[in-house]
């Protein structure tokens, strides 16, 4: 691709206020979720807007606890769709996941 026709649009979110990445561990973040350190985690990090398409990861959330029960889903992130991706997450019975 030639770069004159890319553009970056930048997020605009002001990272600030979050910790530095890479700073804590992965075993203190897997405890402060009570996860074991042999867990499999699926998760996403987005605002919860429908393009990001949290809800398919939903929909497809049990085939994956079937094929690996002890799979783990953390969805990080905050938006319009919060209240109804909670309510998607608990018809779904992944209410024993984090989100």
């Amino acid at each position: 691709v030639r770069p004159a026709p890319l553009v970056l649009i930048p997020n605009g979110i002001d990272p600030g206020g979050c910790p530095p990445l890479g700073r804590t561990p992965p075993a203190s973040l897997r405890a402060a979720l009570g996860l074991a350190s042999t867990t499999p985690i699926v998760g996403t990090v987005a605002r919860m807007y429908e393009q990001k398409g949290h809800r398919y990861l939903l929909d497809a959330w049990a085939a994956v606890r079937a094929a690996v029960p002890e799979a783990a889903l953390v969805l990080v992130g905050d938006g319009p769709l919060r209240w109804e991706l909670e309510q998607q997450a608990a018809a779904a019975g992944a209410t024993d996941s984090q989100c």
